[in-house]
């Protein structure tokens, strides 16, 4: 009788140890998380080219790498991105979508610009790569061309969280080769008072429905956006 009551307490611990290993929730990507990358490209939402940043388990922010801008800034669910497809789970329709409350998104259009009277001149950029520090630490690099014979600027753009009561993203960006006199400007949507900017680089301005920084010299100017948590 003895190994029988040993097998039987031996399935019995086995099986509370599966359970209680179930109840667990599956460790999510982001910066608390060593055994998944927080950052990482892939389709989402229907939009190619994406690099998407797990900053902080209250707030995640995607780019689109393809326009050199943000994308999307949201709070993020249980997976933070569903990511399904072929290329994740074997099936075929379906592409990674974000998880959780949206609370900012960018429209799929140009994001710099040139500065010239009346409206704003489209720029041509090139997204050069992105590189990681410790957890939550993450630089973005682009390069925007003043047009033909003119050269181009380099860009990096450092995210972070930004303390407070709210929810924030902050964008520090560091300007190098832009000749004195030229400008280059970074359109930014959404209401107002969402975004503002600090730095001797730029200013932020409004024109119509939309708001630009605006980088006048070389060096840093930093872009931050508050949200309200969902």
């Amino acid at each position: 009788m003895k190994p029988i009551y040993c097998f039987f307490l031996s399935s019995l611990v086995f099986a509370a140890t599966t359970c209680f290993l179930a109840a667990e929730d599956a460790p999510r990507r982001g910066v608390k998380n060593d055994s998944e990358p927080w950052v990482f490209r892939t389709v989402l939402d229907a939009r190619s080219r994406v690099l998407v940043a797990a900053l902080d388990d209250s707030l995640w922010a995607a780019w689109d790498t393809q326009r050199c801008g943000l994308f999307q800034v949201w709070k993020p669910g249980a997976e933070g991105v569903k990511l399904q497809g072929a290329a994740f789970d074997g099936a075929h329709g379906p592409q990674p979508v974000s998880d959780g409350s949206r609370m900012h998104e960018e429209p799929a259009e140009a994001a710099w610009y040139l500065p010239v009277k009346g409206e704003p001149k489209v720029a041509t950029v090139r997204y050069r790569s992105h590189r990681t520090g410790k957890p939550g630490e993450m630089t973005l690099t682009y390069s925007v061309s003043l047009g033909e014979g003119h050269g181009s600027v380099t860009v990096e753009e450092t995210p972070s969280v930004a303390a407070g009561d709210v929810s924030s993203l902050s964008r520090k960006f560091t300007i190098a080769g832009l000749p004195q006199g030229k400008q280059i400007a970074l359109r930014v949507s959404g209401d107002a008072g969402i975004w503002r900017a600090s730095g001797a680089a730029g200013d932020l301005q409004r024109s119509g429905d939309h708001g630009y920084l605006v980088i006048r010299k070389n060096g840093d100017v930093t872009l931050v956006g508050s949200w309200k948590a969902p």
